[in-house]
C-alpha cells in the first residue's frame, strides 16, 4: 500500500512520528508518554533509527534480488533524505541523519538489476547521462570493452533509480 508519509509504528502507531518516508516503520523505538512520538531524548532511541536505516538497505537489497517487484517502485521508496528533513525540527532531523547513515553504510553492498539480468554491485554501474544506450543500445558498451553492468531497462528511464544514481553513484 503506497504511503505519501508513513508514520512509526512503536508496537502502536506513533501518529506524529513522521519523517517523511513512503512507508510504515515498525521499530522498537521507545515512544513519548502519549505514545503518538517517539522519545527523542533517549540515546536508545537513536541507536534503533541508525539500525533501522541499515535494516532498511537489507529489505531493499531483498526486494531487488527477490525478482518480484518492479524495480522502479522498489527505488521509489529510497528516501530523498534532503526532503525529508525540510520543516522538520533539530531533533527529528538527528534522527533520520541517523537512518540515513545506517543505510548509507551499506550501499556499496547494493546490487542493481542489470539490463544482462545480473545483479551487479552499485558502483559498477553504468550510467547513461548522455543518452548513448537509448541511442545505439546495450552493444555499444560491449564494443567499447567496458566493465559494469547497464541497468535493467525498466530503470533507464525511472526517476526515482536516476536520483538514486545521482546522490549516491560515485
Amino acid at each position: 500500500i503506497p504511503e505519501k508519509e508513513g508514520c512509526l509504528y512503536c508496537y502502536l502507531p506513533a501518529n506524529d512520528a513522521r519523517w517523511g518516508f513512503r512507508f510504515l516503520m515498525n521499530t522498537d523505538m521507545i515512544p513519548n508518554g502519549p505514545r503518538n512520538d517517539i522519545e527523542y531524548s533517549l540515546e536508545v532511541n537513536k541507536y534503533f533509527a541508525r539500525v533501522a536505516g541499515e535494516k532498511f538497505f537489507t529489505w531493499i537489497d531483498s526486494l531487488i534480488s527477490s525478482n518480484e517487484y518492479d524495480y522502479d517502485s522498489i527505488f521509489e521508496l529510497i528516501p530523498d533524505f534532503e526532503e525529508c528533513i525540510k520543516h522538520r525540527n533539530e531533533k527529528v532531523v538527528e534522527f533520520i541523519r541517523e537512518f540515513q547513515a545506517g543505510f548509507e553504510s551499506k550501499l556499496q553492498e547494493l546490487r542493481i538489476p542489470s539490463d544482462s539480468g545480473e545483479l551487479v554491485v552499485t558502483k559498477d554501474v553504468i550510467c547513461d547521462s548522455d543518452g548513448i544506450i537509448k541511442e545505439f543500445g546495450g552493444r555499444f558498451w560491449k564494443l567499447l570493452e567496458m566493465e559494469g553492468g547497464i541497468p535493467h531497462v525498466s530503470l533507464q528511464a525511472s526517476n526515482a533509480f536516476n536520483r538514486f544514481v545521482k546522490q549516491y553513484k560515485e
